[in-house]
């Protein structure tokens, strides 16, 4: 650049218009391959300080470990080629050389995937919940930012390149390798949630392990995401409060019919009772028709017992815990409750339940609350002299086909439990509906008869067990909802 000396106003306004370039660095040398200016992103990108004044050789402009390709680069740079390029040392740089002005002039830029990675970053970085990448040897390759900063965090420095049972030797190797093996099988995504007592705190995670390919069904590393979801959970329980509430007050009418009759039965025989009792002592027959009054009033008295027994149930507050529920036996407690709905409808109730269900690991008021939120769905939808079928079986869930509005958690090939229908011959749903089935606050009844919150809450619910839920439904013919949830294996998972 033979004119620098003689112009020095030129190489300032040039030495100002570089400057302005953010994320190119720009280097110029003259014919003696001295440096005459470099703007600001130039040192930035090769993360050097701005120690080089002008009249040095080009090359100092550089790393020494990048000096010998520069030097390369240069070589190239004559009469026949005017223009060198070459991805620098790190693959994160490229550099191009153009003659110009009897010297040259280097840009330097950032390679596209150094910037995707450094987008993709902070993009993990951006996210409320912790992730991190396991690849399938479990040596962890991704580590965010909020991995950091949680109560369990640990830098990314520390971690990276580590195997993840050295990083978080709590874990139960076992258990969490197993689940990592059937993402890695399957490429299906896992989701549960457990609890945490963090700093006296007891805390409530989803847990998501979800594959990440590299071609067509190979599944190279798996992504973990621990989302803490305690205030969620906390209002879900206000909701399940309400709803539960605002179902017993559908069914209050029906239960009061209910003990009606048993108490009105009770009321007989206890004034027979009362006549003879006031009357000449009693002769054997009489004897033998007091004792058929009291068997009576034993009998109605066990049915109220069972009705309010059912009622109890339904408006008991749950512990959370999760416990062996047999299936079952809920069932049939749920039909106890509603049994005057039924028969008032002229419902035929039609019971198809395999001997031997396994039990279901999970919390059976909630439980209960869902399948009474299906039933009085069902019943609402039901005109007088329709059925309504319940079937409960062991079953595979692997297996899945119905179609309708689905609620998906993928299981295993292997995986076995209990897969429960409710199918009634009602008016159905109309399948523009259908995708809204589970939306809060979605209902097509009229107002005061119903928040809408019924399937979404039993849908919740089902999902929080680690099951699914789908609705399958003909219009002007009925509907099918159909549960699977996994059997109790007697163990809880801890947080992986």
């Amino acid at each position: 650049m033979r004119g620098r000396a003689d112009d020095p106003g030129r190489d300032r306004l040039l030495t100002t218009l570089l400057s302005r370039l953010d994320n190119v660095g720009v280097l110029v040398s003259d014919h003696a391959g001295k440096i005459v200016t470099a703007n600001p992103a130039w040192w930035t990108l090769l993360g050097l300080p701005r120690r080089y004044s002008p009249g040095k050789g080009v090359t100092v402009a550089f790393p020494p470990v990048l000096r010998s390709q520069v030097r390369s680069l240069l070589e190239k740079l004559g009469p026949k080629q005017d223009t060198a390029e070459l991805v620098l040392a790190d693959g994160g740089l490229h550099l191009q050389a153009t003659s110009w002005n009897g010297g040259a002039l280097f840009f330097l830029t950032e390679q596209p995937l150094v910037r995707e990675r450094a987008l993709t970053q902070k993009i993990l970085d951006s996210l409320p919940l912790g992730l991190y990448v396991i690849d399938r040897s479990f040596t962890i390759v991704a580590w965010n930012r909020t991995r950091e900063t949680a109560p369990w965090g640990m830098k990314r420095q520390e971690v990276i390149g580590r195997n993840l049972f050295e990083v978080l030797p709590s874990l139960r190797r076992g258990r969490i390798e197993e689940e990592f093996r059937q993402v890695f099988e399957t490429g299906a995504t896992l989701q549960m949630e457990e609890e945490s007592v963090l700093e006296g705190d007891r805390r409530t995670f989803r847990i998501s392990k979800a594959p990440l390919t590299s071609g067509p069904g190979e599944v190279t590393h798996v992504i973990t995401l621990v989302e803490d979801i305690t205030e969620r959970r906390r209002i879900q329980r206000q909701l399940l409060a309400s709803e539960k509430l605002a179902g017993i007050g559908q069914l209050a009418s029906g239960i009061a019919h209910e003990l009606n009759n048993p108490m009105a039965a009770i009321a007989s025989c206890a004034e027979a009772l009362l006549k003879h009792s006031e009357g000449s002592p009693p002769t054997r027959k009489d004897a033998e028709q007091l004792s058929l009054y009291l068997r009576i009033i034993e009998e109605e008295v066990y049915r109220c017992k069972g009705i309010l027994a059912g009622l109890s149930d339904l408006s008991r507050e749950g512990t959370g815990e999760q416990r062996p529920t047999d299936l079952r036996l809920l069932l049939e407690g749920i039909l106890r409750v509603v049994g005057y709905q039924l028969r008032s409808q002229g419902i035929a109730v039609i019971r198809d339940f395999d001997d031997g269900l396994p039990p279901l690991l999970g919390n059976e008021g909630e439980l209960r609350q869902a399948f009474l939120a299906i039933l009085i769905n069902a019943l609402e939808a039901t005109d007088r002299g329709a059925s309504l079928t319940i079937r409960a079986k062991a079953a595979g869930l692997g297996a899945w086909a119905l179609g309708g509005s689905p609620r998906r958690t993928p299981f295993s090939p292997s995986a076995r439990g209990v897969q429960v229908e409710i199918e009634d011959t009602g008016r159905g749903i109309p399948a523009e509906l259908l995708p809204r089935i589970f939306e809060p606050f979605f209902t097509t009844k009229p107002p005061g008869k119903g928040a809408g919150l019924g399937l979404y809450i039993a849908e919740g619910i089902v999902s929080a067990h680690g099951g699914r839920m789908e609705i399958h439904s003909v219009e002007g013919k009925g509907t099918v909802v159909r549960i699977q949830l996994p059997a109790a294996k007697g163990q809880i998972r801890e947080r992986g």
